[in-house]
């Protein structure tokens, strides 16, 4: 807007870093300051507000009045961050970004909570504390800019995937168990039972983990799997059940459950994450020897943009997706400018004419 309406302005030099400062990103030297960057550090000053309130919420003190007063300034400086960006952008470009939706709603939403508290404290205000909450959404959404957390996200996902076959074979086995041992010890284990009297297990106060029903028992066989063997379920399965020998239940699951499935699921999950490790590192190493995403897929989108700005237009696009698809987006291209066939040691193609 400020471009079309006001075309002097827009070319001074001022007002040109001024655009350099709202427009770029993350992605330049640490010591240039950008507007996400002043964002974010207000974000983490919010966070901080955040904490000392759900302390004193916790703690059933009064709230000091100067609190109040920086839950309203920090809603509108959030409302300026987003009259900073159409100063800049077109709302049709800044609409475009999935973050940007995210802020916008967020933003008049806190606003509007935090009016509606002054207005109406006595019938919004236990609302409003909740909808405090929304501004950690704000916080753990810049997490994404991390490349660690991103190393994280994709890992895992990675995982599951890769590890499904194992995953459900444990979930197999534990469900065998959860089952037979319902079927076997429910209703023996209940805190007025005498013959659990001077047990482990009646003095901590275990009773929640029981054979009652499958969420229980699944709770038993859960602690089995990452505590190690509990002798303290044995015990007071061999004291309450009428079944001769029930309490060799425990060392089979432990024998077959922990130290057969369970070591396997942890082995082949390292072996996955060492292997996906090594591919994270082969990717940064070669995004460093590669322009951005766009130029890795051989899309030349400075000469589009360029095209469209030259009939009064804007394009705007999102590369989107992991560094790994741009990898295979280039050995797939490789290959078919190839012909398909990769080279062989003495240098022939195919065998076509």
């Amino acid at each position: 807007y400020i471009k079309d309406w006001f075309p002097e302005l827009w070319d001074t030099p001022w007002y040109r870093k001024y655009r350099t400062f709202v427009d770029s990103g993350d992605d330049l030297d640490l010591s240039v300051l950008t507007l996400d960057r002043v964002v974010n550090l207000i974000l983490l000053v919010n966070l901080v507000l955040v904490v000392v309130e759900s302390y004193y919420d916790l703690s059933k003190w009064p709230e000091p009045k100067w609190m109040d007063s920086m839950e309203l300034i920090f809603s509108f400086i959030y409302l300026g961050e987003f009259f900073i960006k159409i100063s800049v952008f077109s709302f049709a470009e800044y609409w475009s970004s999935i973050s940007n939706q995210f802020d916008f709603f967020t933003t008049w939403l806190l606003l509007s909570t935090s009016i509606a508290e002054r207005l109406f404290s006595s019938g919004i205000s236990t609302y409003a504390n909740m909808l405090r909450l929304l501004r950690l959404v704000r916080v753990v959404k810049n997490l994404k800019n991390l490349e660690s957390v991103q190393f994280m996200m994709d890992t895992v996902s990675k995982l599951v995937v890769a590890s499904q076959d194992m995953i459900i074979l444990l979930g197999v086995v534990v469900f065998f168990f959860c089952a037979f041992s319902v079927q076997a010890f429910g209703g023996d284990l209940y805190e007025n039972n005498e013959r659990l009297e001077g047990t482990e297990y009646l003095e901590k106060h275990m009773f929640v983990l029981n054979f009652n029903d499958i969420p229980c028992a699944f709770g038993v066989w859960f602690v089995m799997l990452l505590c190690e063997y509990e002798p303290n379920f044995p015990e007071v399965v061999a004291r309450s059940s009428s079944i001769p020998f029930g309490w060799m239940i425990f060392p089979v699951f432990y024998v077959l459950g922990v130290s057969i499935v369970f070591e396997l699921v942890k082995a082949f999950t390292i072996e996955v994450f060492m292997s996906l490790k090594h591919r994270w590192d082969q990717l940064k190493r070669e995004a460093k020897s590669h322009g951005d995403a766009a130029e890795d897929l051989g899309l030349d989108m400075q000469t589009f943009t360029q095209a469209f700005q030259e009939k009064g237009e804007v394009l705007h696009y999102r590369v989107s997706g992991h560094p790994s698809q741009a990898a295979m987006m280039r050995e797939a291209k490789h290959r078919l400018l190839s012909g398909g066939h990769s080279p062989n040691p003495h240098g022939h193609g195919g065998h076509g004419k």
